[in-house]
């Protein structure tokens, strides 16, 4: 009983004005309700067999190698135009809210803008400007927290 026949049935229990726009109405609710459970079904179907979480980290794993490879880069022109260790890798920042810095180190600062690099090595921190490649400022980082221990000597017998 389903298609014309049924449409019928229901066409003349209702009334000749009404009926068509009501038996429109709930064709198209069915047809909404199909296709939002399809939708649904599809996408915890993807969701479970590993499918849309892995293009996510996908793209995650590619922006974090192409911010790393910037970050080297940074490194490297910086290397250039101070004494540093080939070994040391600094900790590589850019900055976003030149403001707040302002208030913390209005000295070391004063001249930085939003986009420089802040590259954090063991013995001080630069500020660098990647688009004139020019160092803006040079702080010392004093440690006062590391003690080196001295030995003392032992007389032996």
């Amino acid at each position: 009983m389903y298609g014309a026949e049924y449409q019928r049935t229901i066409v003349s229990s209702l009334g000749k004005n009404q009926s068509a726009n009501t038996v429109d109405l709930i064709l198209r609710l069915t047809l909404a309700v199909i296709l939002f459970v399809a939708g649904w079904l599809s996408h915890s179907f993807l969701l479970s067999n590993g499918y849309l979480g892995q293009a996510e980290d996908q793209t995650t794993q590619g922006e974090v190698a192409g911010e790393s490879i910037k970050n080297n880069d940074v490194a490297q022109n910086v290397a250039k135009k101070l004494l540093i260790p080939d070994d040391e890798k600094p900790t590589v920042a850019t900055i976003s809210d030149i403001e707040q810095l302002k208030l913390s180190n209005p000295n070391f600062y004063f001249y930085a803008q939003n986009g420089d690099r802040l590259l954090v090595y063991s013995d001080k921190a630069v500020i660098y400007r990647e688009s004139q490649d020019i160092i803006i400022a040079i702080v010392p980082i004093k440690r006062s927290d590391l003690e080196v221990a001295t030995p003392t000597p032992t007389l032996e017998e």
